[in-house]
């Protein structure tokens, strides 16, 4: 899979969430297309085509043209590892795997530039989003350059979303009180 790599201020328009399109689901349909992406495998996701992904640490370059290398498969190396094999669970991991939640983040750069759906951008956002809170939550770590008022501003977003499921909601709830103290912080030590 080619990820779609830009700079921050490209993605900050990429998920222009304010300039969105006519809603065509309702909040209960859309609800229902979240829970299922929460529920969805994380490997199967990103591996290429449907293809076992490979451990995140043995990943190649020769994987981004659909090959995959690695002598395990990499379901077993998360099981053995106790990793979590689903979105929800990736979210919910006291420690996740950093690097799944970067991978996550750019498949659901790729999902918001590809969809053509209303809804379909608003949840590959809403995976995006939700990738950036658990790292920033449960990792203490960035997982790209986006700027603190596009975070904020896309949390925020995602927290006005009615179909969002109580678990995201307090994860994102959570990293936006971890940004605002990050910012809060920063203010101080500028002073």
């Amino acid at each position: 899979m080619t990820t779609f790599r830009g700079r921050p201020a490209s993605m900050a328009r990429l998920f222009a969430l304010d300039e969105r399109g006519e809603t065509v689901w309702s909040p209960d349909e859309i609800r229902a297309i979240w829970k299922h992406q929460l529920s969805a495998s994380v490997l199967a996701e990103l591996s290429p085509l449907g293809a076992p992904a490979s451990p995140p640490a043995s990943r190649s370059k020769s994987q981004h043209a659909g090959k995959t290398v690695g002598s395990q498969n990499s379901a077993e190396a998360h099981h053995s590892s106790h990793q979590p094999i689903t979105f929800g669970e990736l979210f919910a991991a006291p420690q996740p795997s950093l690097d799944l939640l970067k991978q996550t983040k750019n498949l659901s750069k790729q999902m918001v530039k590809d969809a053509t759906d209303k809804q379909f951008k608003d949840v590959a956002a809403a995976l995006y989003y939700a990738s950036y809170a658990a790292a920033l939550v449960r990792g203490h770590k960035r997982l790209g350059g986006l700027g603190d008022a596009d975070l904020k501003r896309g949390f925020n977003w995602l927290l006005d979303q009615t179909w969002l499921d109580e678990s995201t909601h307090n994860l994102i709830f959570e990293a936006n009180r971890v940004l605002e103290s990050e910012i809060g912080n920063a203010v101080k030590q500028a002073k």
